[in-house]
């Protein structure tokens, strides 16, 4: 999953130095050098980026399906061993909604909300070190922003 992930961010990585090549390419001779294959090479990598998107996507589907199961299972277990009184004193709607919209708000968080921050670490990981390359003062700019935010945010 994470490898599937982490290609995916690659290629968004890639897309947008490609973009700046043939930009900078076309400002500098007014024409760009190997279009076919440098468009060819981006579709290539666009198949190759979304097949693994698709793929992981799957596996977190497959995980949180386990997940959610694993949970509906152990609640039930645990309805099991409840007593009488219990029940009498419980709305059934109450019991219903713990198995339908609370269990399916924590699939979403440990599913969704889990991929999305491997994501976004992942963006991060990649795209710092291309800033560097790019530009020193790009990068430090991006390393100082990282650092107030998680100051600010944590």
């Amino acid at each position: 999953m994470l490898l599937a992930l982490l290609v995916y961010e690659s290629f968004k990585t890639f897309f947008s130095l490609s973009v700046r090549e043939i930009i900078n390419s076309l400002q500098a001779t007014g024409r760009v050098q190997n279009l076919g294959a440098t468009i060819g090479l981006i579709f290539l990598a666009f198949l190759v980026a979304f097949g693994a998107r698709l793929l992981g996507e799957r596996v977190i589907a497959q995980v949180g399906a386990k997940l959610l199961n694993y949970l509906r299972m152990t609640m039930f277990k645990q309805l099991q061993r409840l007593s009488q009184s219990y029940f009498a004193r419980t709305p059934i709607g109450d019991i219903t909604a713990r198995f339908s919209s609370d269990l399916a708000m924590m699939e979403r968080g440990l599913t969704l909300q889990l991929r999305d921050s491997m994501l976004d670490g992942m963006e991060i990981i990649l795209n710092v070190p291309v800033l560097f390359y790019l530009d020193w003062r790009l990068g430090l700019l991006a390393m100082l922003s990282i650092v107030l935010l998680t100051f600010v945010l944590g």
